[in-house]
């Protein structure tokens, strides 16, 4: 928990390269994993860095222990591949995102008429 709010006060205050380790450590808890790798995956979208954010949001899916976790993960990674242009991909992210959340549904209907 303290290095998952340590690495939140550091991307708040753009230190990326701070909050990335923090958030690398905070990952190795299997109660903070999910919600660390996509901070992780924030910090490093908004350096640029799009597969890095991919593999964090992949990651934080893959290890989540709830459903909010799951489609908060499972959302950044269909925005950020739908960003990339990878459309097919973003539905399928999308698609593991429960209904009614931010909006997936809207989003999932564009993707599908694409």
């Amino acid at each position: 928990a303290t290095n998952y709010d340590l690495g939140t006060a550091y991307f708040g205050m753009g230190l990326a390269d701070d909050a990335i380790k923090a958030f690398v450590s905070a990952s190795t808890d299997p109660v903070w994993r999910a919600r660390a790798m996509i901070m992780l995956g924030n910090v490093k979208r908004q350096a640029g860095d799009v597969d890095g954010a991919i593999e964090a949001y992949q990651e934080a899916a893959d290890s989540a222990t709830s459903p909010d976790e799951r489609s908060e993960a499972s959302y950044e990674l269909g925005a950020t591949l739908e960003s990339r242009g990878d459309t097919s991909a973003a539905l399928a992210a999308f698609e593991e995102v429960a209904a009614g959340f931010r909006d997936r549904d809207e989003r999932i209907t564009t993707l599908k008429g694409s």
